[in-house]
Order: structure tokens, then sequence, then C-alpha cells
């Protein structure tokens, strides 16, 4: 009965914890964070975007950090 009670708990925890690690995607260095699903409207119909990456832009021998930037693709895509 402890065990089953035990196991039941460390499910019911991961499955909390799991959508808080999934909502964003965070460049490593500036640490800036950008959602990982984004939901548009195109043609009347609503098109969910996901994150494939991020990207930082570092300027000149002294490495100043430019911008950061995203890259989403539409949600079922199929890429090569």
């Amino acid at each position: 009965m402890f065990k089953s009670l035990r196991t039941i708990s460390l499910i019911a925890f991961v499955l909390m914890i799991l959508p808080l690690a999934a909502s964003a995607v965070v460049e490593s260095k500036t640490k800036t964070e950008y959602p990982d699903t984004v939901t548009l409207e195109a043609g009347g119909e609503n098109v969910v975007l996901k994150a494939t990456g991020v990207g930082l832009r570092e300027k000149t021998m002294l490495k100043v950090d430019v911008y950061t930037i995203v890259s989403y693709v539409a949600e079922g895509t199929v890429l090569d």
C-alpha cells in the first residue's frame, strides 16, 4: 500500500512539474526567455508555432551581445 501511494505521488509530482519546465526556451548566455509555442491567426484559422532554437548575435572581437533571436516552425511541419 505504502509503495503504491509513493509511486502515485511521484507520478503526480512529475506531471505537475513537466508543464513548468516546458514553458519557455532560454538563450543560455543572456538568459533571454521565449515562449516554446506561439498561436497566431492566419486565414481565419489558428496556427500553433513551436520553437526550434535560439541564437545570440555577437559583434566584434570584444564579443558584444547585439541581439537574441528564436526560430519558430508551424506545429506538424516535417523537418528534413
